[in-house]
């Protein structure tokens, strides 16, 4: 199932679609049925499948030209991409409550520290970056459908992760 733009723009509509369901009272209910673990279980294999789905996908696709962009915004990941970097980085090697596997950062009662006392979401605003700054360097329609859907799964995402996380323990 790679080859075709289709085949990438199917792809992330997948990813986002897991990411998005997982944020909404139908993961309660599922919760409810089956329990936490068979759900992170599912989730973490649903998404890395996805994921996986979108990289082979991407690689496979032809280039189709969207748009040209113009020759400054050629170095926009050069610029953002070392932020984008720190705050991955930061992001995977500060206890987090926002993240998955984060509640006992929330049960500890240890205030923010590092990347935490700028934003809840490094790792958010580090796909964010990345994504904006491969939109305006490149015009192919294979990378706006992978980078433009990552962007907004992690925008989106921002806001829908503290309602989910709000939901399970009631505070952030």
């Amino acid at each position: 199932m790679t080859g075709s733009v289709d085949h990438v723009s199917y792809a992330v509509i997948v990813f986002v679609c897991i990411h998005i369901l997982s944020s909404t009272t139908l993961r309660a209910f599922v919760v409810g049925r089956v329990g936490e673990r068979v759900i992170t279980t599912g989730f973490s294999l649903l998404s890395g499948a996805a994921f996986l789905w979108l990289l082979l996908a991407y690689a496979a696709a032809p280039f189709e030209a969207g748009w040209t962009p113009p020759p400054a915004l050629k170095w926009a990941p050069l610029i953002i991409m070392p932020l984008a970097f720190i705050l991955l980085v930061t992001s995977l090697t500060t206890p987090n409550p926002a993240m998955a596997g984060g509640d006992r950062a929330l049960e500890s009662g240890t205030t923010a520290i590092g990347i935490m006392t700028i934003t809840r979401h490094p790792l958010f605003w580090s796909i964010a970056l990345w994504g904006i700054s491969h939109l305006l360097a490149r015009g192919d329609l294979a990378t706006i459908w992978m980078a433009g859907g990552m962007t907004v799964l992690a925008l989106a995402g921002m806001p829908l992760q503290d309602r989910k996380k709000m939901q399970i323990k009631g505070a952030l």
